[in-house]
């Protein structure tokens, strides 16, 4: 099972107990995302967050009935290291620089040892600097992919 975001690429300029904020927030969001228990605490915690002005991308949906829910049920704790190892064609790969959920420095070094395991030497691992990870730029609303029905895409 993948570890969740680390809470140790929160931006520069928040306090370090914002970190322990940050961390709680994600494990009530994960916790009603898999289980739909708790809403009313992740909805507590996220308002004293949003009143702490947290970044966008730290607050998930207000609404329990969100779509972005299934997404996260879906994607939270998936590992991609499997399906990589797989990985027999060539391949690129975009990191935010400012990503704080899919961290450049602690992925991209597990990304690349998996493609090698595979034996893939046709790769290419970007990193775009200070690009926040998602389409669009900083202070953009927050958007996902719509999320997938079944299981995740396998490698040919």
């Amino acid at each position: 099972m993948a570890a969740l975001p680390s809470p140790t690429s929160f931006d520069a300029g928040f306090p370090v107990t914002a970190l322990a904020q940050e961390e709680w927030l994600l494990s009530l969001a994960v916790r009603y995302s898999e289980t739909r228990e708790g809403w009313k605490n992740y909805a507590e915690a996220r308002a004293r967050a949003k009143a702490a002005k947290f970044p966008d991308d730290v607050l998930d949906s207000d609404d329990s009935n969100d779509p972005d829910w299934e997404w996260g049920r879906l994607n939270w704790r998936y590992d991609p290291i499997p399906t990589l190892e797989a990985v027999h064609q060539p391949l690129l790969a975009l990191f935010g620089g400012s990503d704080r959920n899919v961290v450049a420095t602690e992925n991209l070094p597990l990304m690349r040892a998996a493609l090698e395991r595979a034996g893939n030497h046709d790769v290419t691992l970007i990193v775009v600097p200070r690009s926040p990870g998602r389409c669009g730029h900083r202070g953009a609303t927050r958007q996902r992919a719509p999320a997938r029905r079944g299981s995740p895409p396998r490698a040919a």
